[in-house]
């Protein structure tokens, strides 16, 4: 009896804190400057969600936008504006799924330092994933936004598989995004620079890190409460 118990109280503690987890939201962006729209029924990126932000279809190579939604569909206070990108191309990534869509459209950094900068950021505490890359592979490049710098090599054509960069020495991983963890404040401006060859952004997610909640600390108390008994017995 006792051990059964034990086992509703930690069942008990997995859904409360999954419940916590699944509340968390998402905002994402997908740059789309040759059509290549992604939409609000697709789901799409690392952070698999639906609703994306697709910017303007009509060619522009700094777009801007305000009030994006977020992967609920509801509006949000986060604004972002581009700057620097002086061109824009795609890759041959297709349209059969919401990954390849998000990886077909890029805005072009042919020279130099570009930026994106999102303002009016929601969430207190969120990470922000970036999506990165060329129609040529293994060009090299930065991603930075202003306290770390992660290297990369684009994959180019034909491998659109997800693989992270958590390079900060310069040794140039193959890969097509950026995770910047457990960021705060509401503004946070992205830059990507060229190395070997052009190469440009894709779409950005900023993705929300929930706070403690009640039903998560009832949780830890459960936990600590079953902790103790154990001991006892």
């Amino acid at each position: 009896m006792r051990a059964s118990k034990q086992l509703a109280c930690l069942l008990t503690i997995g859904i409360l804190l999954a419940a916590n987890m699944a509340s968390a939201d998402t905002i994402s962006l997908n740059f789309a400057p040759n059509g290549g729209v992604i939409g609000t029924t697709t789901s799409a990126g690392v952070v698999s969600v639906a609703n994306w932000n697709d910017s303007a279809t009509n060619d522009i190579s700094n777009p801007s936008g305000t009030d994006l939604m977020d992967s609920s569909g509801a509006s949000t206070t986060l604004d972002y504006a581009a700057a620097g990108f002086d061109t824009n191309y795609n890759t041959n990534a297709g349209n059969t799924t919401g990954d390849l869509i998000l990886q077909k459209d890029y805005l072009d950094n042919t020279g130099g330092t570009a930026t994106v900068a999102l303002s009016q950021i929601p969430y207190t505490a969120y990470d922000i994933y970036v999506y990165f890359g060329s129609d040529g592979g293994g060009r090299t490049g930065t991603i930075g936004d202003g306290a770390t710098t992660y290297y990369f090599k684009t994959q180019g054509n034909g491998n659109f598989a997800y693989n992270q960069t958590t390079d900060t020495a310069g040794t140039y991983p193959t890969t097509n995004y950026a995770i910047f963890a457990n960021l705060s404040g509401v503004s946070q401006t992205l830059a990507v620079t060229k190395g070997s060859n052009n190469s440009g952004l894709f779409g950005i997610q900023v993705v929300e890190v929930p706070e403690p909640t009640t039903l998560s600390l009832t949780a830890l108390g459960l936990l600590g409460l079953v902790r103790r008994r154990r001991k006892r017995a």
